[in-house]
């Protein structure tokens, strides 16, 4: 903190006079002032407010014409995320109450959980200096790098080389990616640009870094070019590596000529089984147009279900020539020397005596014979390294306390249990204790978990490295070692590979669209993970633990559906021990490879496995012996706000969660049965009245004084002629608000959570049963179910009030369910026919009250 003493405002102005004489060229812009905002406030905001004037106008003569003074306020708090330094000038007396924005302001930064490591903080004190100790103490919580005196003030306010008149054009590659996918799409982009153009040299970040500076300007900045590519997660949520720039670009408040002078294309991945197909994509690639940026192309939309070649390979055949016309790129001799020709039938390049196994029975010359262009040295990329200060964590707030998938909670297990295992299939229940996070869940939210690569994978690596064992925690933990070898992993090997065949065959495997069926017999079928390529090539000699770890996705988190409500048994208290449901994945691969490209021989079927589901399952062995632990699990809470209940207790509700889909409604239904106890415990005593046995009052008569003594037993009956009593109608019982669908195979084998289902039906809740195993003649799903309740169904959809929650597969049970509830509004006579259903179902998405949780098996391997 700077402190300053009697003479505030010539002080203030010397600092001014300061700031303008050390500007190297006084013609010079500053850095983007309007982003680096000086706010002012205190007891006397008159003299802060003239001081910061002072500081202000000494800057503007200076040429920051862009500069900008605020008073302190709760949107200045809420706002510090997205700025990049701050200069506060504050002129308080002691550490109580201020004026009242300045109020505002403190009590949201005390109570903030955001981060702001990315911000550098200088506060000028022009009072007795309490508040300023008090300010500058707070941003050092939050992370921010304080300014302590005037020499780094002035550093930091300097013009870089982005101010000068001159706008240096450079071209970046921002990712938003919750898989991967959106990553490897983003390097193959990159190796590509410089294979077309070796002394362009392209930046690749997540999108959340947005504010790193290439020499000495932000990579969405003036003379900017950059392509977007940008997945969409959950309910059109953004990934992580990119939710802070989503929440930052949206803002409504923004300039129109916020991205003045970027140019920008934005390739969008989604899944159509969910309900906003590359919501993220879209949203970017409009917003960017209203906040000034200029598109250069148009927007892409890759359909994860359909297979992301299908759409990435032509926006990308086009990207090139767009490039090119703006001169970053050259003409596109390099994509054709790359990628021209057919694909090679994989038939007429693999020998019968290996079929199955076809790394071993490929013959690269062969391949060169009927494709002599499809193989080229530029394809191969320049080194990168890993390193963790490339990551940007996605800043949590809120619920989600103070970690994240870059900086996940180490939590102890302090539970577990097996809800089946029979038949191939095993699921887990697992409890965590989130309390030292300061997270507070909810039903509804999903847990990020952060699982390390195994020994199989890592053993591979170290043999690839020449080393004992891998030490580097960017490799262990951060790089996806079972990742499918996507094209800018396949050029990456190849040049380490010594051996030419070696070379040439992972150059094969990625040309396109040359290589294209040979990659789908050897790669796709078979699930080949990166490691396992990389034991299969022993002149492949990665330079590096670090090389390797940069040449590789990143290790993405699993996320989980909340499966427990918060609440104690009788609703009075929280208690953060996070229950979670999973499925160990395990599976094979490699059927029909042989047939699928005329190949003779049996096919080779390989056995997988789910890398954070086998870990997990491990780790907890001991738990379930009855053992304690001391390993914890690195995890993080990811909220959600629509999947959420409604805060009535009892209000109507229908679930449908087959499987572990069921994990989020076991949630609610604890949660719903807590909150009603809790209720009733508060709830205020009957009125005399209503006690049991009471005569009820005469219409029209004057209600009992309170406290009045109740009718005795046996008194005297009305005398005849009296006017007889109101008879009441009996009360109809109260129909249940809670309906849950529920599917497995057999009741016996692998209906999950089973005894809870059972005990909350005795409460009331509608439970409907499909077991789709046990007769041997007819499937019984839960979409079937759904259709034969189409009155009660519909009647929920009609009534305003009631929702529907949907969680778990998304490739076919989600849409099968989605048809039934357009099945039983049409049956119900509530639409005419099925399209004004669906239109129907489509509004009460909008509305809120139609709400899915679903997820799709990823295929990697559609590269």
């Amino acid at each position: 903190m700077l402190c300053i003493g009697l003479r505030q405002l010539l002080v203030v102005r010397a600092l001014a006079d300061e700031l303008c004489s050390k500007q190297a060229c006084s013609t010079k812009k500053m850095a983007e002032i309007a982003r680096d905002a000086i706010l002012y406030g205190g007891k006397d905001v008159a003299k802060a407010q003239k001081a910061a004037e002072d500081l202000l106008q000494k800057l503007v003569a200076n040429g920051c014409d862009e500069a900008k003074a605020a008073p302190l306020s709760r949107k200045a708090a809420a706002s510090l995320n997205e700025a990049r330094s701050v200069i506060v000038v504050l002129c308080g007396e002691g550490d109580g109450a201020q004026e009242p924005n300045f109020d505002r302001f403190w009590r949201y930064l005390k109570r903030s959980a955001d981060r702001v490591d990315q911000l550098t903080t200088a506060v000028l004190d022009i009072g007795d200096g309490a508040l300023g100790a008090l300010v500058s103490k707070r941003f050092e919580e939050l992370g921010s790098t304080p300014i302590t005196d005037v020499e780094k003030v002035v550093a930091a306010l300097k013009p870089t080389a982005s101010s000068t008149t001159e706008i240096q054009e450079r071209l970046c590659v921002l990712y938003a990616s919750q898989t991967g996918n959106a990553e490897c799409i983003a390097k193959d982009v990159k190796v590509e640009i410089e294979a077309r153009s070796p002394t362009c040299s392209v930046v690749v970040k997540p999108l959340d870094a947005w504010r790193e500076r290439v020499d000495g300007t932000e990579l969405i900045g003036k003379g900017a070019t950059c392509i977007i590519i940008a997945s969409t997660t959950g309910n059109g949520d953004a990934p992580d590596n990119g939710e802070r720039f989503w929440r930052y670009v949206r803002k409504r408040a923004q300039p129109s000529d916020l991205l003045e002078g970027v140019r920008y294309c934005v390739l969008g991945l989604g899944d159509t089984n969910y309900d906003k197909f590359c919501h993220v994509g879209k949203v970017l690639d409009g917003r960017f147009a209203e906040v000034g940026a200029d598109r250069f192309y148009e927007l892409g939309c890759a359909d994860e279900a359909m297979g992301l070649e299908h759409a990435v390979d032509p926006w990308l055949n086009g990207l090139w020539p767009a490039l090119c016309g703006l001169g970053l790129i050259g003409d596109g001799s390099v994509r054709e020397k790359v990628d021209l020709g057919e694909p090679v039938p994989v038939a007429c390049c693999c020998s019968t005596d290996h079929a199955g196994l076809l790394l071993r029975g490929f013959d690269v010359d062969k391949f060169l014979r009927e494709n002599p262009r499809g193989l080229d040295e530029a394809q191969l990329p320049k080194v990168r390294e890993a390193s963790s200060a490339e990551v940007t964590a996605a800043e949590e707030n809120g619920r989600a306390g103070a970690f994240s998938a870059v900086r996940p909670f180490e939590a102890p297990v302090v539970g577990a249990s097996v809800l089946a295992d029979a038949n191939g299939r095993r699921v887990v229940h697992v409890e965590l204790d989130l309390t030292a996070s300061g997270a507070r869940y909810e039903p509804g939210d999903s847990v990020g978990v952060r699982c390390p690569n195994d020994h199989e994978s890592l053993k591979a690596a170290a043999a690839a490295l020449g080393v004992k064992e891998v030490s580097s925690s960017e490799l262990i933990h951060n790089a996806d070692l079972s990742a499918a070898p996507s094209r800018s992993v396949l050029r990456a090997l190849a040049g380490w590979c010594s051996d030419t065949k070696e070379r040439d065959l992972c150059l094969a495997l990625a040309a396109r669209p040359a290589g294209k069926l040979l990659y789908d017999a050897c790669v796709a079928r078979p699930r080949l993970k990166a490691y396992e390529l990389l034991a299969a090539l022993p002149s492949c000699r990665p330079p590096s633990e670090a090389a390797l770890a940069g040449a590789l996705p990143r290790l993405s988190a699993r996320y989980y559906s909340v499966a427990s409500s918060p609440l104690t048994p009788d609703g009075a208290a929280r208690k953060e021990i996070v229950s979670l449901c999973f499925s160990v994945v395990k599976y094979e691969a490699g059927a029909g490879t042989n047939a699928a490209h005329s190949l003779e021989g049996a096919d080779r079927v390989y056995a997988r496995k789910g890398l954070c589901t086998t870990w997990l399952d491990e780790l907890v062995r001991p738990v379930l012996a009855g053992k304690t632990i001391t390993d914890r699990v690195p995890c993080f809470l990811k909220p959600s706000e629509a999947f959420a209940l409604p805060e009535d207790p009892d209000a109507p509700i229908l679930m449908v969660g087959p499987g572990t889909g069921v994990a989020p409604f076991v949630g609610f239904l604890e949660h719903r049965a807590r909150k009603r106890r809790a209720t009733a415990v508060s709830a205020p005593p009957p009125p005399p009245s209503a006690l049991p046995g009471a005569r009820p009052a005469l219409p029209g008569a004057r209600p009992a004084l309170p406290g009045a003594r109740p009718a005795l037993p046996g008194a005297r009956p009305s005398l005849p002629g009296a006017r007889p009593s109101v008879q009441r109608a009996p009360q109809k019982p109260k129909t249940t608000t809670t309906t849950l669908y529920f599917g497995c195979r057999a009741r016996d084998v692998d209906w999950l959570y089973r005894e809870r289902m059972q005990a909350h039906a005795s409460a009331g809740l509608d439970l409907r049963l499909a077991f789709s195993r046990e007769d041997p003649d007819t499937k019984v799903y839960v979409q079937h179910l759904v259709k034969e309740d189409a009155r009660k169904v519909a009647q929920l959809l009609s009534d305003g009030v009631g929702r529907v929650y949907v969680c778990g597969d998304g490739a076919n049970m989600a849409r099968d369910v989605h048809h039934a509830l357009a099945h039983s509004l049409v049956a119900a006579g509530k639409a005419a026919d099925k399209g004004a259903a669906l239109a129907a179902l489509e509004v009460l998405k909008k509305d809120g009250r139609l709400l899915h949780d679903i997820w799709s098996p990823i295929d990697e391997y559609e590269d």
